[in-house]
């Protein structure tokens, strides 16, 4: 099931031709988002509401006519799925704390994503119990410091990172082009693929590609055929479950022997670290490290 994980929400007329497009690109959901500056305030509750697809069927523009898609996800008795999203770009540690604060906002939405703007802000950020994705400005000429360990930590939190990729198709700049295409490769070094996304991140459906398309444009940021795939379908499953449970907060730890703890996380430490980190750092690390990544149910949700 192939679900695209954020088309910007323009209003009613455009998620139609939004749903439209993705259909027949062989998609079986969409998460339409919407994105604000630093601060979050109570006005800032989710309103979306799911598009009835009946009226697509009933609508004259003839933008809607071809739905052989949506035709036959009917006559298989499918539902094409939407969620709601919130994007939240953060430029101030202080505003860190709203995220905290308006937790019931944030709530009503199904997804929360959050884009740091400096190292800083990102070290805060991982720790975050009330967001599920974090994901960057790939266009721009240098992504944000990262380490390793920052991303562990993000993981084993249940953390899911995010490449996105319209900005390549919607701008005639090749420089922007360049840094997308650097930066991705970037991402998918430090999170070695693991809880990793690929999203449009598309205000027009002109910049949206279909499913193949897009894992064939995931080799080129060194992500093998068959895990591009396993993102674009099981990854983004994982991410609308862990917003379920971030909303409940129900899910579950488990607490395995170190020794079990795979290598890839016990060696995954920072080429330039200090040689003589202490040993009480040393320990933190390894007890960290002991929390495996909570394998979450896949939830199916109908609205």
């Amino acid at each position: 099931m192939f679900i695209e994980l954020d088309f910007q929400d323009n209003g009613k007329q455009s998620n139609y031709q939004a749903i439209s497009t993705l259909a027949q690109l062989g998609y079986d959901g969409v998460v339409f988002s919407r994105t604000i500056n630093d601060v979050i305030t109570k006005n800032d509750i989710c309103t979306f509401k799911e598009l009835d697809l009946k009226e697509l069927d009933q609508n004259e523009n003839s933008s809607f006519k071809n739905l052989s898609s949506l035709t036959l996800m009917k006559n298989e008795k499918k539902q094409f799925r939407q969620y709601s999203r919130l994007n939240i770009i953060i430029s101030s540690k202080k505003n860190i704390f709203l995220l905290k604060k308006m937790e019931n906002i944030l709530k009503t939405y199904d997804i929360v994503a959050v884009f740091p703007q400096s190292t800083e802000i990102f070290e805060k950020c991982i720790e975050l119990p009330t967001i599920d994705i974090i994901s960057f400005d790939l266009s721009l000429k240098y992504l944000i410091k990262i380490k390793y360990k920052q991303v562990n930590k993000a993981i084993i939190n249940g953390l899911f990172f995010e490449i996105r990729y319209s900005s390549m198709f919607k701008t005639k700049q090749s420089q922007a082009r360049k840094n997308t295409f650097s930066n991705a490769i970037n991402v998918v070094k430090y999170t070695k693929g693991k809880n990793l996304l690929i999203a449009s991140g598309a205000n027009d459906p002109i910049n949206l590609r279909g499913p193949y398309d897009v894992m064939n444009m995931a080799t080129f940021f060194n992500i093998p055929f068959n895990q591009a795939k396993n993102i674009l379908t099981a990854n983004s499953e994982s991410v609308i479950s862990h917003g379920v449970m971030r909303k409940t907060y129900f899910g579950v730890i488990k607490v395995e022997d170190k020794k079990k703890i795979p290598k890839e996380l016990e060696e995954s430490t920072d080429e330039d670290e200090d040689e003589d980190k202490n040993k009480e750092e040393i320990e933190i690390e390894k007890e960290e490290m002991m929390i495996e990544k909570i394998k979450k149910p896949i939830i199916l949700i109908q609205k």
